[in-house]
């Protein structure tokens, strides 16, 4: 591997308030106490990460994108622009932002994303205050959707 350590871009998708930006802190700053009182995300925020991986060092630029309708219908082209990853985030405890994923970010991710090749993790958030039934529920109902 060259000195020069590969930057990969990662984009956080989700409804507003699933908890993106607290992902992202969690993610960059493990050792952060958790708020729980966060303002919404106006336009987009990034923060990098280094990452020791079997090959080497990599650099992660987390992009922490709006989850609201006016920011996000502008500005996701430049979200997706040489992504490599992306993290679609919904909240285990409101079933509305699993469904706002398959119907309106992926749709908007096909639109505008510049790699067919992108890296797609789904994340259910918040399962500290989601009851075991309704984690349950979800992926019941995910895995008849499929």
């Amino acid at each position: 591997m060259s000195s020069k350590t590969p930057l990969y871009k990662i984009v956080m998708l989700g409804d507003s308030g699933v908890g993106k930006t607290c992902l992202v802190c969690r993610l960059t700053n493990p050792n952060a106490v958790l708020n729980t009182d966060v303002p919404a995300t106006m336009g987009i925020e990034f923060d990098t990460q280094l990452i020791n991986t079997s090959v080497g060092t990599v650099k992660a630029q987390i992009w922490d994108t709006a989850g609201q309708e006016r920011f996000a219908r502008v500005l996701l082209p430049t979200y997706f622009r040489k992504a490599k990853g992306v993290l679609m985030v919904f909240d285990l405890t409101n079933a509305a932002t699993l469904q706002s994923l398959e119907t309106r970010w992926l749709t908007q991710m096909r639109d505008n994303a510049d790699d067919n090749d992108l890296v797609k993790v789904l994340i259910g958030n918040k399962c500290d205050i989601a009851s075991d039934a309704e984690i349950q529920k979800q992926a019941k109902d995910r895995r008849s959707n499929t």
